[in-house]
This record gives C-alpha cells, sequence and structure tokens, in this order.
C-alpha cells in the first residue's frame, strides 16, 4: 500500500508587515491636489504547526504512525509604494528574504506476536531541521478601501530533511489542509491619510486557517484496517505602518 496516508503537513503562519514612506511631490489622488509617494519597510512573521496519526492494521502485524511539527518563518523587504494617479490604486512588487525554521518528529511503531520487528518504535531523523534563507514575492496593492499582501503562488518553503506533512494527496476539493504557502492578508480601512499625506500611521490585519483530515476527507477513503487523522494550523499576523517623509 503507498504511504501517502501518513505522508503529509500542515503548518501556522504569523506575519506582520511595517511599513515606512519618503514622501515626495507626485500626481493628484482622488480629488486632492497632490499625492505622495511611500517608501514601505516589510517585515514578515508566519508560524505552523501540524499534527498526524495513521494506523496500518495487517494482521498479524500493525504500524502505527504519529508525527509533529512547526514551521516559522521572518521575512523583510524595503520597496517604494506609488500611490496611482485619480482613483487608481497604489501597488507595490515585494522580494522578501529571511530565515525559515522547521522542527519536526514521526514515528513508526511495529506491534504485533508474529511480526518480525514487533516492538520496535523507529524515530525518522531530524537532520537537516534548524534554520535556512529563504525568500517570497509578493504584491501589495491599495484599492478603494482595503490594502492586500498578496503571495506568489506555487511559493515553497526551503528543503529540509526532516517531517512535514502538508495534508493526504488524495483529500477530497475543499479538504486540503493549510500547507507551505503563505497567508494572504486584506485588510479595509480608511484611507484618508494617505490622501493627506498623514506623517505616519498603521494598520494591522490577523489571518487563521485550520483544517483537519480523516478518512472520509480521502477521494476513495481509507483501505480496511488503515485509520488516518491529521490537522494542521496556519497564522498570519500582518501589521503596516505607514511613515511619510519630509
Amino acid at each position: 500500500m503507498a504511504r501517502h496516508w501518513w505522508r503529509c503537513t500542515a503548518m501556522a503562519a504569523v506575519g506582520s508587515v511595517v511599513v515606512a514612506a519618503v514622501a515626495v511631490p507626485a500626481p493628484a489622488v482622488t480629488g486632492q491636489s497632490k499625492a505622495y509617494n511611500y517608501v514601505v519597510h516589510v517585515s514578515f512573521e508566519q508560524k505552523g504547526n501540524w499534527t498526524y496519526d495513521g494506523l496500518l492494521a495487517a494482521t498479524p502485524c500493525t504500524l502505527a504512525d504519529a508525527g509533529f511539527g512547526s514551521d516559522r518563518v521572518r521575512l523583510g523587504a524595503i520597496t517604494p509604494f506609488v500611490l496611482g494617479r485619480g482613483a487608481r490604486p497604489g501597488v507595490t512588487l515585494l522580494s522578501l528574504a529571511g530565515p525559515y525554521e522547521r522542527v519536526g518528529t514521526m514515528t513508526h511503531t511495529v506491534s504485533g506476536a508474529e511480526c518480525d520487528t514487533a516492538g520496535t518504535t523507529q524515530t525518522e531523523s531530524t537532520a537537516g531541521c534548524g534554520e535556512k534563507d529563504t525568500l517570497g514575492y509578493a504584491k501589495l496593492t491599495l484599492s478603494g478601501r482595503k490594502l492586500t499582501l498578496h503571495w506568489t503562488p506555487g511559493w515553497s518553503a526551503p528543503r529540509f530533511e526532516c517531517p512535514y506533512f502538508g495534508g493526504s494527496e488524495d483529500a477530497a476539493d475543499g479538504a486540503g489542509l493549510p500547507g507551505e504557502a503563505f497567508l494572504d492578508a486584506t485588510i479595509t480601512f480608511d484611507p484618508t491619510p494617505f490622501r493627506l499625506g498623514t506623517r505616519r500611521f498603521a494598520v494591522a490585519k490577523r489571518v487563521v486557517q485550520e483544517a483537519t483530515q480523516d478518512c472520509a476527507s480521502l477521494v476513495q477513503g481509507c483501505s480496511e484496517g488503515v485509520s488516518f487523522r491529521a490537522a494542521g494550523r496556519s497564522e498570519s499576523y500582518v501589521v503596516l505602518i505607514f511613515v511619510r517623509g519630509r
């Protein structure tokens, strides 16, 4: 039987974005005679956690798997943030760099009187866990009353040799676990400070995703003698601080 029934992971995220601004004369913004350009300093932190329990019962031997782990990433970038002319949105593309950390473990326990390896427990090596440098790409957009941080699809974490569990490959649509991808954040706020050229102001957003999987979450369910349960939580906290220069 394929081992996909235990190889998956979920993670959590906490992100914070800090925006610093320097003003220079620019075109008019939404009815005002003057607009302000900003330099945005972004710092992003993300955390994730996952747990897994699986049981493969093939008489007279039983294999039980269990695992848990967590991920944490801290990214930062500094880039101009330019407000569009009139009602057009402000937008900037971000290339954020920083450390990515992972810890995790997975154990495999064999039981059954007639098993060659009965009574043994193997723990997967955690070699390669720790901290690695990483890079993520995102877009920061101001449109009306919404400020959105959107991460480029397909981003993935650095390669670690320790366990990671992002959800079963056979999960049905809508039954996936939060995985390695960063959480987007959309913040609704009053954009008047941009139009007035306010020297400094801040907005914030906390985003959480969590889910569980079991045999009912899989397209074809589990085979006879197999049980499966996994859970994941991803949390991001985003803070944007805008500071206009002289």
